[in-house]
């Protein structure tokens, strides 16, 4: 009997795939609004010349596990190549990580063991419990908002000189939203959402400076929908550093 059901599953499946390839074309996807989308652009083409890095930043992270703080020196060529050391007391790396568009490596002096995992977009989740990749972390450290793909957006209101922008897929269902200040239009805060409503992780962009031509947010904070929470405060930041490709090839040191 059971042999006998799975055709039938199988006819059932095929018209299943294909009702709902039909409805896909009967529902359009939702349109730009044309001054939300102007805003967007503006944000997205902020410190477009600004393709590679090289900065000194304090950590804080704070988890159900507790809080751990500490220095961070960072090198970067956008979009996809990071490179960040977590230094001692003495200024010495402790746990090295190195993202080269690829593969995460992660090296810690603690065991001496060099570890690798595919750099996928929420790759970063193992690392800070915030469900995030590299480019998503770079958009966010030079002061873009990053956004999912294939979506449209529209304003959804104006609150105390705030414009708030949705950012809707095509079965029109929110997948972020955005805060900007109209008297700077600069980005003031973003929340990612998984498109059933639900909090994916929020980041706020607190304070910026100017360093050189760019203008670079000096502190932002990311927190999780369950509650782990990211607090980066930039103290040096070097625009368009030379930065060599040999940065992102993680070979740890020698032991003694």
């Amino acid at each position: 009997m059971i042999a006998k059901r799975k055709p039938i599953y199988s006819v059932l499946l095929m018209m299943g795939v294909v009702l709902f390839s039909g409805c896909a074309h009967l529902w359009p996807p939702p349109q730009d609004e044309f001054h939300a989308r102007q805003i967007l652009e503006n944000l997205t083409g902020s410190n477009t010349g600004l393709t590679q890095y090289k900065a000194l930043a304090h950590i804080r992270l704070e988890s159900k596990d507790g809080i751990l703080s500490g220095r961070l020196a960072m090198a970067a060529v956008l979009p996809h190549k990071l490179r960040v050391e977590w230094l001692n007391m003495m200024g010495q790396p402790s746990t090295s990580i190195a993202g080269d568009g690829q593969t995460i490596s992660i090296w810690s002096a603690a065991d001496h063991k060099l570890r690798h995992f595919r750099q996928s977009p929420g790759a970063l989740a193992r690392l800070i419990q915030i469900p995030i990749g590299i480019e998503d972390f770079q958009n966010i450290v030079i002061g873009r908002p990053p956004l999912p793909a294939d979506t449209a957006v529209q304003l959804k209101g104006i609150q105390n000189d705030v414009e708030i922008l949705a950012l809707m897929n095509r079965w029109r269902r929110e997948v972020a939203i955005i805060r900007v200040d109209r008297a700077t239009d600069r980005v003031l805060a973003m929340q990612a959402l998984n498109g059933h409503g639900r909090l994916q992780y929020e980041t706020r962009w607190l304070q910026w400076r100017k360093f050189g031509r760019y203008l670079v947010p000096t502190q932002m904070v990311m927190e999780s929908g369950s509650g782990q929470r990211l607090r980066l405060t930039i103290d040096r930041f070097w625009p368009d550093a030379a930065v060599p490709s040999s940065t992102f090839e993680l070979t740890p040191p020698k032991k003694g």
